[in-house]
């Protein structure tokens, strides 16, 4: 690839096509305003101790979304449970209102 000579500075033509993207998603009219953009982004994020590893957020997002599948199947399991417990309490308090003679026989 050739190389482009950019104000002082020389660039391939990829980052040429980046930095002219980089233009329109900032919506800069130089590249002097560009750069001060994205310095003061970059100062801000660092400032703020926001910059963290991509491999880091990306394990961190996997083990969050491990995290909350597990929590979806044990709360599936707990409210089968507490379904069973109602049944079984249901059952108990239908079993007190037979009579002695139905209860006896196993009515």
């Amino acid at each position: 690839m050739g190389e482009l000579i950019r104000k002082g500075y020389r660039v391939d033509e990829e980052t040429d096509a980046k930095i002219k993207e980089l233009m329109k998603m900032y919506n800069m009219k130089s590249e002097n305003d560009l750069f001060r953009a994205i310095v003061n982004e970059v100062y801000e994020l660092r400032k703020g101790k926001a910059l963290v590893p991509f491999e880091k957020y990306e394990n961190e997002k996997i083990q969050l979304q491990k995290a909350l599948y597990e929590i979806g199947r044990l709360k599936g399991i707990l409210e089968e449970k507490e379904k069973q417990l109602q049944k079984a309490e249901q059952e108990k308090e239908n079993e007190k209102k037979k009579g002695f003679w139905a209860r006896l026989f196993g009515l």
